[in-house]
């Protein structure tokens, strides 16, 4: 290779990184190409909620099931980090909680009648009491049709 970018790239702005590793070569400095520090923090930003998960399929309208679910987490002094909605089919909550409070969510929404599935085991997550985990609760609404209408407001004008 002669170190001349090819006649496709030729003309355009790539970044340096990827026309160096497009064209096999690597003769920028050091400090163009990009940097691997930070990796570490970036990689635990992407791998959330991974210490548990909870499954439940909530019994009642998709708002009252939200707000109890909601409710149950933060009278455990949990927190609910993020959140996505799958339309109106399921919730998928990331949430901060002891261990121990896991088992306590999970037993409350139990006894509200929902089939409930929590991964790890019961026992494992109650010999790590005391530590706070990340994981994600997942409510499914089996009531729900698919088609979660959110309406706009008017534009004046």
């Amino acid at each position: 290779m002669t170190g001349e970018p090819s006649r496709l790239l030729r003309g355009r702005t790539e970044h340096p990184f990827v026309t160096a590793t497009c064209l096999g070569r690597s003769n920028y400095p050091h400090d163009v190409l990009p940097t691997l520090q930070g990796l570490p923090e970036l990689w635990q930003t992407l791998y959330r909620g991974r210490g548990f998960t909870l499954r439940a399929v909530a019994r009642e309208p998709r708002e009252a099931a939200t707000a109890r679910a909601e409710g149950a987490v933060q009278a455990r002094r949990g927190d609910i980090l993020d959140f996505k909605m799958f339309s109106n089919l399921a919730l998928n909550l990331l949430v901060e909680l002891e261990a121990a409070e896991v088992v306590g969510l999970a037993d409350e929404l139990a006894g509200l009648g929902w089939p409930v599935d929590l991964e790890p085991p019961r026992q494992a997550l109650l010999a790590r009491a005391g530590q706070r985990l990340e994981g994600t609760v997942l409510l499914d609404f089996p009531e729900a049709d698919g088609e979660l209408v959110i309406p706009l407001p008017k534009v004046p004008g």
